[in-house]
């Protein structure tokens, strides 16, 4: 195709431009929609990966234990639901103390599916009466069936845990108790 000044360009200089044009354009929109597919995929199978750990959950609250006193008619817990259809493994809780605040980490062990672990936190001493069991301030970890691991923070968001047995709990001054399995 050659292009002379003030000569208009022929009927095959035209298609021959327009079948080219056509031609990147298809191409550039194939590479879109590939792209596209790749990450649809990447972000099913992480869903999928996530299915399980998603069903864990853990919050903080009152409990009234068969042993209540009436000192203490309740304690502070930290409860653990699996309502997936696998076992979560490795189960163990970082939680703030209730009277001084101190770090601590104790295991609850496994968690099977459809279940809720309870953990009842005793102290010793008094409360502050505007205290409430958010103040543990609960991080669960747990290993999924698969064998990924992961964390549900004091929020509930829920992570891969990238850091397992190296996060900041040893360094932030925590102690590890012993197992607490009710």
């Amino acid at each position: 195709m050659s292009v002379v000044l003030g000569r208009l360009p022929s009927m095959s200089d035209v298609a021959t431009l327009i079948s080219s044009s056509t031609a990147v354009i298809a191409t550039a929109v194939s590479l879109y929609l590939l792209r596209q597919g790749q990450l649809d995929r990447r972000e099913l199978r992480f869903e999928r990966e996530r299915e399980q750990a998603a069903s864990v959950s853990a919050w903080a609250d009152w409990h009234a234990p068969e042993h209540a006193t009436f000192a203490k008619p309740r304690l502070p817990a930290v409860f653990v639901s699996n309502s997936s259809s696998s076992v979560a493994y490795d189960v163990f809780v970082d939680y703030r103390t209730p009277v001084d605040g101190a770090l601590v980490r104790q295991s609850i062990g496994p968690v099977p599916p459809g279940e809720v672990r309870l953990m009842s936190i005793d102290y010793d001493g008094a409360l502050d009466r505007d205290w409430e069991p958010a103040a543990l301030f609960p991080r669960v970890f747990f290993r999924d069936a698969a064998g990924k691991r992961w964390i549900r923070d004091a929020l509930g968001r829920l992570k891969v845990d990238d850091e397992w047995g190296d996060d900041d709990f040893f360094r932030s001054g925590g102690v590890v108790l012993p197992s607490n399995r009710n």
